[in-house]
């Protein structure tokens, strides 16, 4: 089903300047998708640019042998695709929508041609692209050096943010693919944390019972991402385009 979206239900959305959000409102439809869908393959050309209104996104490296690491996590604070405002690009990565499913939607061309027109537009892009870098980088030093639980705590606090509460869907295939792990290894790790009355695991949903545990089992990479959340308020002087 595609309805007309609201911006403010998306943080980068709503920190631009009335007029530019008009005009992106103008061209923005909310679609509904399901877990498991996939919004952008690497190496394809963007066509689209998706704003999440809730739920979380991942973002894959695929390798050629179809194995896929998680390199970052998008939830209503930001955006996929956004750097087809800088004209006609390829995906670097494999977006898949993980949890929730509701989008705000423009064509690429329209993203493209509004950006051209708004110094807003483009500060916005240029900013949150940097976040993604950084979070990217985060990422891999996370996973070269800590272990799958510290790991794994990391990751549920992270969509815990995104989605908003604490009933968290993964299933242990989804979390052995994106840790480069075995399933045998997330099993082992989610029953420790069961035990220890961390979390709460049964069919596909992790529910964190004690979040202040879960924080202690994290590695330090998730206050490290939490302290480079991107600030989009944009400087008065950004909405104003040359004559």
């Amino acid at each position: 089903m595609v309805t007309m979206i609201k911006t403010a239900q998306n943080e980068l959305l709503a920190s631009l300047p009335p007029r530019e959000a008009a005009t992106l409102a103008r061209g923005l439809k909310e679609v509904e998708f399901q877990p498991g869908a996939t919004l952008q393959e690497a190496g394809e050309p963007i066509e689209r640019v998706f704003f999440p209104c809730g739920g979380v996104v991942s973002l894959q490296v695929v390798g050629k042998d179809g194995s896929s690491v998680e390199t970052g996590m998008i939830g209503n604070d930001g955006a996929i695709g956004l750097q087809r405002g800088l004209g006609r690009r390829k995906a670097f990565t494999r977006a898949v929508v993980h949890a929730g499913g509701r989008l705000a939607v423009i064509s690429g061309e329209n993203f493209e041609r509004a950006c051209s027109e708004s110094a807003a537009l483009r500060d916005m892009l240029l900013r949150y692209t940097e976040h993604l870098c950084m979070q990217a980088q985060q990422i891999a030093a996370c996973n070269a050096s800590h272990g799958t639980e510290a790991r794994l705590a990391r990751w549920l606090l992270q969509c815990s943010d995104r989605i908003g509460g604490d009933t968290i869907p993964a299933t242990q295939e989804f979390l052995a693919q994106i840790f480069s792990v075995r399933r045998t290894t997330i099993t082992l790790i989610a029953h420790q944390m069961q035990g220890a009355g961390v979390i709460k695991y049964r069919r596909g949903v992790v529910r964190i019972n004690d979040r202040e545990k879960l924080e202690q089992s994290a590695c330090e990479c998730y206050r490290a991402l939490r302290g480079q959340a991107p600030r989009m308020e944009i400087e008065p002087e950004a909405a104003i385009v040359p004559a």
